[in-house]
């Protein structure tokens, strides 16, 4: 009997749990690019270009009628401002914005408060070791059979990540050594200053700078701007890749 699941918030076999193909995928709600997962039976397909699929999901309590819970509300709201960087980003849309709205009244609280208190607690380093920080936020991407590794941190204090980068890219020079991926690329994003240090250790790292116009100097070039690993990274990364082969 295969177990019956819902993909959320992704939809490539390379970002899944481990043997996908001994399941039975039912419906996949998600705001990424639509890749290579593929279905034996119809379903139900929702993709929507939002900021978040926390917005998306937030929709779907609304148009069943359905009223989350405090906590649940308070949770979608959490993850929509993470997703967006309280609409810094620029996959962030008016309907996100709405949809926020709406829910944070549900969970009682103050958005620009709540936010801020959760960047501040989310981007502490506080008792992390490198291998945790790499594994907090990553998914891997493939590209014309290279899987390439992309990792994002995001920081209010570029001071304590500078602290740790050697120790970071050390992890990340073990990883590409021991698993099967042509590239692994850290993205360190100052929310407030809206700009990201990306060091790269692999392949692909001039030809990844070439394509934001920069120069790149000890595997790392700082990009300005750069906030969405799904909308401004990754086709980056993807162009980086044809230009190398």
């Amino acid at each position: 009997m295969k177990k019956k699941i819902i993909l959320v918030d992704h939809n490539e076999r390379n970002q899944s749990i481990d043997d996908l193909d001994s399941a039975e995928i039912l419906q996949i709600v998600d705001h990424h690019r639509v890749a290579n997962v593929a279905t034996s039976s119809p379903i139900f397909f929702r993709n929507e270009p939002v900021g978040s699929t926390a917005t998306i999901v937030s929709k779907m309590f609304f148009e069943n009628g359905i009223m989350p819970s405090t906590k649940v509300a308070g949770l979608l709201c959490a993850a929509m401002i993470s997703d967006t960087l309280l609409f810094r980003s620029p996959t962030s849309t008016a309907t996100d914005r709405y949809i926020l709205n709406k829910m944070s009244k549900i969970a009682g609280i103050d958005v620009e408060d709540f936010a801020m208190k959760m960047f501040k607690a989310g981007t502490s380093l506080e008792g992390k070791k490198p291998e945790e920080l790499l594994n907090t936020d990553v998914k891997n991407f493939v590209f014309d059979g290279d899987t390439v590794r992309i990792c994002q941190i995001f920081t209010m204090d570029p001071d304590s990540t500078a602290a740790v980068e050697e120790s970071l890219k050390e992890a990340m020079e073990d990883y590409v050594k021991k698993e099967a991926v042509a590239s692994f690329i850290l993205m360190i994003t100052d929310i407030f200053r809206e700009v990201s240090d990306i060091i790269v250790v692999g392949g692909f790292k001039e030809a990844l700078a070439r394509e934001f116009g920069k120069e790149i100097r000890g595997d790392k070039f700082s990009a300005e701007g750069l906030l969405s690993r799904k909308k401004q990274l990754v086709p980056k990364v993807g162009a980086a890749v044809d230009e190398s082969r």
